[in-house]
C-alpha cells in the first residue's frame, strides 16, 4: 500500500506556484499564500462495514439497526458478505433478518439465511421530568 501526501503553495494575490519557503512571493510581492494539501490513503475492501439505526424519541432502544459487512468466514475462511437487519417497531414484536453469503470462486453462495419473529421486549418510556 503506498500512500502519497504532498502540499503545493501559490500566491494568494497572483496565483504563482511557489516554493515552500518563498516569502514574498517573487512575482507581485504579496506575502499571502494559497496552500494545497494532497493526501491519499487507502483500504482494503475486506475491511468494509456499513452500520445506521434509528431511534425513537423517548424510547431508549433501537427502533432499526442494520449492519453490512465483508467479513473473512469463520470456518471456510473464504470472503463472506454479511447482513443483519432488526426491526423493533412494531410494539409487539421484533423481526431480525440475517444472511451470510460466501465466495465460491466465481459466485456467491448463501451459507445463511435466518428469519425470526420474536415477541418484542416492552421498553418503559423515558419520563421527563
Amino acid at each position: 500500500m503506498t500512500n502519497e501526501n504532498r502540499t503545493e503553495y501559490f500566491c494568494k494575490a497572483c496565483g504563482k506556484q511557489l516554493k515552500e519557503n518563498e516569502r514574498p512571493c517573487s512575482k507581485c510581492g504579496s506575502s499571502f499564500r494559497h496552500i494545497n494539501l494532497y493526501l491519499e490513503d487507502s483500504i482494503s475492501i475486506s475491511e468494509a462495514s456499513i452500520q445506521g439505526k434509528l431511534k425513537r424519541p423517548g424510547i431508549p432502544g433501537d427502533a432499526y439497526k442494520f449492519i453490512e459487512k465483508n467479513k473473512t468466514s469463520g470456518k471456510t475462511k473464504r470472503p463472506a458478505k454479511e447482513t443483519l437487519f432488526i426491526d423493533r417497531t412494531h410494539p409487539e414484536r421484533t423481526v431480525k433478518d440475517h444472511k451470510v453469503l460466501e465466495n465460491d470462486g466465481d459466485t456467491w453462495v448463501l451459507c445463511h439465511d435466518e428469519h425470526i419473529i420474536s415477541k418484542a421486549k416492552h421498553r418503559k418510556k423515558k419520563v421527563n421530568d
